[in-house]
């Protein structure tokens, strides 16, 4: 919602109502800190690993969009955790909003899982799903010759 200078300048201009929550992630309350955690990372881990395969290089078996495919992404998974964790996917995202609000409780969750779904989906990637670029190098026979 808000990126770090937006959440600044709500911040000043509303510095005597500290109630605004001024884009403040906040779990849900039907999750504990853990649950959150993991949906964090299955988010972030769910566009990082769209953001690699549709952006490889090596694959020819992609038709269509990389933007399309990332965009569609975000509104996908921001459905699925928003109402649950705010969808960060971002820990910087979260910081700001954070400081200006001056709300930090359960905000371990919001750089843990983030950054365990994105190592995740980027080791997965690398080396289960990428197409690994393989030169074919045509060697000579191995033919004698024999000047008898």
């Amino acid at each position: 919602m808000f990126g770090p200078s937006g959440a600044s300048l709500l911040s000043a201009f509303y510095f005597h109502l500290r109630q605004l929550e001024l884009g403040v992630n906040k779990l849900a309350s039907v999750l504990n800190p853990l649950q959150g955690c993991l949906i964090e990372a299955i988010s972030t881990f769910l566009l990082v690993f769209v953001i690699f395969a549709s952006t490889d290089g090596g694959r020819k078996d992609l038709k269509g969009s990389a933007a399309l495919a990332i965009g569609l992404c975000v509104p996908a998974v921001a459905l699925f955790a928003g109402p649950l964790t705010g969808c960060s996917l971002n820990p910087a995202r979260t910081l700001a909003p954070s400081i200006a609000a001056g709300h930090f409780e359960n905000h371990w969750v919001y750089w843990i899982g983030p950054l365990l779904g994105g190592v995740v989906a980027g080791l997965l990637y690398h080396h289960v799903f990428r197409v690994k670029n393989q030169r074919i190098v045509a060697r000579e026979p191995d033919v004698e010759f024999c000047d008898k």
